[in-house]
């Protein structure tokens, strides 16, 4: 499950770069990135600005979490018995490793779905804009039972 879940995350930066260059092809040269709820833009930023600082975010947000999975991949399993730290088997390990990739693959999933809408915002077409802003409901509720899963895997016996 975890080599599935890391692959799926694997794929998932390539996929953003690909749909964030195409989006921002089509991008004015000021882009709208901040909405009040009437739909008028309040903050506003060059084309070029908004490239490096969503590459940046982007790299920032992954390269932290893959360092915690790393961390966390280098703990050891206590097969003595005695009081360990966190893991007591290696099953509960290889849950939680999955879990993180699955976090991190569900992040970009909401990159994804951020420069999507962010992209046709400032364009012309509207009514993609409606069947789009779905998902961003569905992001949070997604982050919530990836959450619950967590707690679960923690209340249960390692």
């Amino acid at each position: 499950m975890k080599k599935l879940v890391r692959a799926l995350w694997l794929l998932s930066l390539p996929v953003f770069l690909l749909v964030f260059l195409v989006t921002y092809s089509w991008l004015p040269e000021v882009v709208s990135v901040g909405f009040k709820a009437s739909g008028l833009a309040f903050v506003r930023m060059a084309r070029d600005h908004y490239y490096y600082l969503s590459i940046a975010i982007l790299l920032v947000t992954n390269i932290i979490c893959f360092a915690l999975v790393k961390l966390f991949e280098m703990m050891p399993v206590n097969t003595e018995g005695a009081f360990s730290f966190f893991y007591q088997k290696e099953l509960f390990k290889e849950r939680l490793l999955s879990w993180m990739y699955s976090l991190m693959l569900i992040i970009n999933m909401f990159f994804i779905t951020a420069v999507c809408f962010i992209g046709i915002f400032n364009s012309s077409d509207s009514t993609s804009l409606f069947k789009l802003g779905v998902l961003l409901y569905v992001w949070p509720v997604m982050m919530l039972v990836w959450l619950g899963l967590l707690v679960g895997m923690l209340v249960s016996k390692k």
